[in-house]
């Protein structure tokens, strides 16, 4: 069992991974969401054209999780001990308690949210009859430190959320032994509803503005860490992988191109047109009392988006 001490320093920990990560998974999101900016377009030309394309994506990347994560579904469980192919009696009590827990729609989230985010959790828990309970966190809400040893053993596992009404985040820490309650106000909390940088805590607070609730903490009666991680295609020495970070890119060069087409449609359907002998108008000036005192050039960026050049020599011509 963790001191007060110690488990206010790994909750503090192990939230600055989570903040890392959770920076991201919001990333991966926007861009499933096809939330998307324009990069890969030159300064000149974001200064023209970036606002009038805002919103428009030919968004793939919905198009490629979402055709891993459709083939994906839990059809039953089947014990290590067991030595049938027919479903045993507690096989068939694990597949009931996962219906009951609506998983057969929740788990296809979570494993979606994987696909996205590298990795997304399941915590299993129970209800004051001893009734199991299933829920699902994505990457930004849970994280699972291993034994640095084997890198398999859950060594603890860490649950975040806000609670709007109660202007509160919540974090509850978990090891195979124990179970650690903290609060704080949410004015700690970053714009994800991350932790801030390590620095700016430290001015702030030596532990974070944690306060530990030691009536609802309490013992781990299941005796194992209770959040299960479930990493996205996992490499050796590199850790999961998101169905998304790969087509990015592919994805900013495929707006960047409709962009362009579109701006090239704009301009041929509104032709340039030339004024020759004569200068651009001026916008007169007025004072308080409507009097002109005074004229100022247009901005020639006005010009130009308008399609217009102006030629001031008498005896300009063309061609």
């Amino acid at each position: 069992m963790l001191t007060k001490e110690q488990a206010t320093e790994q909750v503090n920990r192990l939230y600055r991974i989570l903040q890392y990560r959770g920076q991201e998974a919001t990333e991966f999101k926007e861009f499933y969401q096809g939330n998307q900016p324009l990069a890969f377009a030159s300064k000149e030309w974001k200064n023209f054209n970036s606002s009038r394309y805002k919103g428009f994506t030919d968004n793939w990347c919905e198009v490629v999780v979402n055709a891993a994560s459709e083939r994906i579904a839990v059809q039953g469980f089947k014990l290590p001990s067991s030595t049938s192919s027919r479903q045993s009696k507690r096989e068939k009590s694990l597949y009931d308690s996962w219906l009951m827990n609506e998983q057969d729609s929740w788990s296809s989230q979570g494993f979606l949210d994987a696909m996205i985010a590298r990795r997304s959790f399941a915590l299993v828990w129970g209800d004051p009859a001893g009734e199991p309970i299933i829920t699902w966190r994505d990457a930004r809400q849970a994280i699972v430190w291993y034994d640095a040893e084997t890198n398999r053993r859950r060594k603890y596992g860490m649950v975040i959320w806000d609670d709007l009404d109660a202007n509160k985040e919540f974090v509850t820490l978990y090891d195979a032994d124990f179970v650690y309650k903290f609060s704080r106000a949410r004015v700690f909390a970053g714009f994800t509803g991350l932790a801030l940088p390590e620095t700016v805590l430290s001015s702030l607070s030596f532990d974070g503005g944690w306060v530990m609730d030691e009536e609802a903490s309490g013992v781990n009666h299941l005796g194992v860490v209770p959040l299960v991680e479930f990493p996205n295609r996992p490499v050796l020495g590199t850790g999961p992988l998101s169905e998304i970070q790969g087509v990015i890119p592919m994805q900013n060069a495929i707006n960047l191109l409709w962009a362009y087409l579109f701006n090239a449609a704009d301009y041929a359907s509104m032709p340039a047109r030339v004024i020759m002998g004569q200068a651009p108008p001026k916008i007169p000036i007025m004072d308080a009392n409507g009097v002109k005192i005074g004229e100022r050039d247009i901005d020639e960026e006005k010009l130009t988006q308008g399609r217009m050049l102006w030629l001031t020599g008498q005896n300009t011509t063309i061609g």
